[in-house]
């Protein structure tokens, strides 16, 4: 269930946060903050404030899709898989 609205998040996202969310978050071989600033010509430390940005609204956005999961259990998955 949760990997289901993993995916279903990372297909509502657009630009930059879906390429850094498929390309980095969830990537079996993820592409580093370097390459990902190159290719978007930013810096590395604007790539991770993007990430962290993505992982909070990936957070709410399964808290509001999942509503019996804890948010401490949310919160664990997330880092976890990063």
């Amino acid at each position: 269930l949760i990997a289901t609205k993993i995916r279903e998040f990372g297909d509502e996202l657009t630009g930059k946060d879906h390429e850094i969310f498929h390309e980095r978050m969830i990537a079996e071989d993820p592409m580093t903050l370097r390459e990902l600033g190159e290719r978007y010509e930013i810096s590395r430390e604007r790539v991770r404030q993007l990430e962290d940005r993505i992982r909070k609204r990936l957070r709410l956005f399964l808290v509001e899709a999942i509503p019996d999961i804890a948010d401490v259990e949310v919160r664990q998955s997330i880092t976890e898989s990063s």
